[in-house]
């Protein structure tokens, strides 16, 4: 009986020890995701009925094209399939997604954060342009750079057709 008492204490101790160096670990990523959160100061300054006119399929689909857009600028960062994100002719013009990423930023970059500042939809409303900015890291120093992005729908999907 004592072997066995010995040996289930042996065991709870093992796992207590994992479970904390597992917690310890956790509680590391958290703590670099809290400091380098990056965080709201305000509201975007917008007119208060600009959003009033919106139906609920505009809200939609802006949402969507924010998505998307969120999506390629991610997977442009992390090595992704960045193409999967674009119109097909605009796909087209681009070998890799390091050619997409040469298009929206310089060379030797990094992007941290990315946003919305505005947007606007065509006359017909099968295009949106998102005006965005991103947060990038280059030779050491924080810079903001704003862009704009057309997205179109292409079939039943919003894709990125172009930049501006």
């Amino acid at each position: 009986m004592k072997p066995a008492r010995s040996t289930f204490l042996a065991l709870c101790f093992v796992i207590g020890l994992a479970s904390r160096t597992s917690a310890q670990t956790v509680d590391q990523q958290t703590f670099n995701e809290k400091v380098y959160a990056v965080a709201p100061l305000g509201r975007f300054p917008s007119d208060p009925r600009a959003f009033s006119g919106l139906s609920p399929r505009d809200e939609h689909d802006v949402l969507a094209c924010r998505e998307v857009l969120m999506g390629l600028l991610k997977s442009l960062q992390t090595g992704g399939d960045a193409l999967q994100y674009l119109a097909p002719d605009f796909a087209r013009q681009f070998k890799s997604a390091a050619d997409v990423l040469a298009s929206v930023t310089a060379p030797e970059t990094s992007l941290m954060a990315a946003g919305i500042s505005g947007f606007d939809f065509d006359d017909e409303r099968t295009g949106i342009q998102l005006r965005f900015f991103m947060l990038i890291l280059s030779e050491g120093k924080l810079v903001v750079s704003e862009e704009a992005a057309v997205l179109r729908k292409t079939g039943s999907q919003w894709r990125v057709a172009g930049f501006e």
